[in-house]
């Protein structure tokens, strides 16, 4: 890596997707256990009444299994798509150069996004724990249009990115 080039840094993002993971594990659990627990000791039966007539429906821990048969799946492919989005974030990658930034990501397919630093009006910074302990941030560049054309999530040493960016656009302004 070159010293203006910065790469996505995964390591935060691989750290909360397995935090996620264990929340979802202990979930699972504490769901089961209320569930066969209001199936077993309160024999829940749910009622529902139509034109009058009630109808019974006995749940079983077939049922409560089944229904977190559901649960597990829709869970695991979530946990998937969050391991998919860091394996594409791999690919991105900020080019600092003294009269613009160029933005390059895609794993299939290469898309490139460059600012001129003189239409850059802010540079943004934000900073979680994890990403703080792991030595990433996030950082959004604006530009005159209002908008924010460049959103860099986890970018490795992103507090010299930063510095960088905002000096550049800070020196242009003196210039101009």
């Amino acid at each position: 890596m070159r010293p203006n080039n910065f790469c996505y840094k995964a390591t935060a993002d691989i750290i909360e997707n397995f935090i996620g993971i264990i929340f979802d594990i202990v979930y699972y659990f504490i769901v089961r256990i209320l569930l066969i627990e209001v199936v077993y000791i309160y024999n829940f039966e749910p009622q529902i009444s139509i034109n009058g007539n009630t109808y019974t429906f006995p749940i079983s821990v077939r049922t409560v299994n089944i229904i977190m048969l559901i649960y597990v799946c829709y869970r695991i492919m979530v946990n998937i798509k969050k391991f998919i989005k860091v394996l594409v974030r791999s690919h991105q990658e900020l080019k600092i150069q003294s009269r613009q930034i160029v933005y390059s990501c895609g794993l299939v397919e290469k898309q490139e996004k460059t600012v001129q630093i003189n239409k850059i009006t802010s540079c943004l910074k934000h900073q979680n724990f994890i990403q703080k302990k792991c030595g990433s941030m996030d950082i959004m560049i604006n530009t005159m249009e209002g908008n924010r054309e460049i959103k860099f999530h986890n970018i490795g040493n992103g507090e010299e990115a930063y510095e960088k960016i905002c000096s550049l656009a800070w020196r242009n302004e003196e210039h101009a």
